[in-house]
């Protein structure tokens, strides 16, 4: 049995409530949701010292994943995006590095979209490593919020994870490997029933589920966990795998005065199933930065 790296928690991306996208050429399309003062009764419009909050999704996912904690953080200026090869952002090639190249669309969209306000990062599986690298070189960072970040450079952690995606890549190709891996973690009646716009939508995604799943594996980690000044906040599901869970107590170990937060009941997706847990994740790294 394979275990999975992440949790796809969107298949069909809502329409957007918010207006529509904010796009920085060559970078992915942004989904950026301003606060007015008609929009957040009972809250002040956002001054220049409250933070971005910017999101980062997980491996197959898709930044209309965060809706449901966006939606509860309607006093700050938040930011998601479709990350390089996902959803809107499909078509962007990757540079032979695709790690550096998330951390560097990471790094571009909250510097064009800050205006020189603090940031605050959020990310979710796959997303969390691209968090956490930006975070130990950016001094914008203010705080940071990862949940169930992988460590797949590490010996324990087992190479069922994510390891038959991989052999579907390299005997079938990207997109066999993604229809693979919807077709195990959403099950193959309600795949089928999917229209087939959507299944081809989600098959052109493989080259960036295989990044995401090779990438960091059997390599050294790419960025220095214990160069990380800002207050992080580490977030696990209480039901979640044990390796997400080991992963989520090494990160704390690794970087120094984390702090790890188990979310009761809750599994891997507990930005989708659990959006008020998960504010409280945001509310604790912003009250530790303050």
């Amino acid at each position: 049995m394979e275990l999975p790296l992440a949790f796809p928690s969107v298949l069909v991306p809502p329409p957007d409530l918010f207006g529509p996208p904010s796009v920085v050429s060559g970078l992915p399309k942004a989904d950026l949701r301003v606060v007015q003062d008609n929009d957040s009764p009972g809250h002040d419009s956002p001054g220049h010292d409250s933070p971005l909050v910017v999101f980062a999704h997980g491996a197959m996912d898709r930044g209309s994943s965060w809706d449901k904690v966006r939606r509860r953080l309607a006093h700050f200026t938040t930011l998601a995006y479709d990350r390089r090869g996902y959803a809107s952002s499909v078509d962007l090639p990757f540079s032979g590095d695709a790690f550096a190249d998330h951390v560097g669309d990471l790094k571009a969209l909250a510097a064009a979209h800050s205006n020189g306000r603090p940031v605050v990062l959020v990310g979710h599986s796959a997303g969390s490593n691209i968090v956490l690298a930006v975070a130990e070189s950016e001094p914008a960072v203010r705080a940071v919020v990862v949940f169930e970040p992988p460590m797949p450079w590490e010996s324990w952690w087992p190479s069922s994870a994510g390891g038959s995606t991989l052999a579907v890549h390299a005997e079938r190709g990207p997109e066999a490997a993604a229809e693979a891996f919807m077709r195990r973690i959403v099950g193959d009646a309600l795949w089928d029933r999917l229209p087939e716009t959507t299944r081809q939508a989600r098959r052109r995604e493989g080259t960036a589920l295989y990044e995401d799943l090779a990438t960091l594996r059997g390599r050294p980690v790419q960025f220095d966990h214990a160069a990380i000044k800002v207050p992080v906040v580490v977030g696990r599901g209480e039901r979640s795998l044990p390796h997400h869970r080991e992963a989520s107590a090494a990160t704390v170990v690794a970087i120094p005065g984390a702090t790890l937060v188990d979310l009761a009941e809750q599994g891997h997706g507990a930005h989708v199933s659990d959006p008020v847990g998960f504010v409280g994740l945001i509310d604790m790294a912003l009250k530790l930065s303050s």
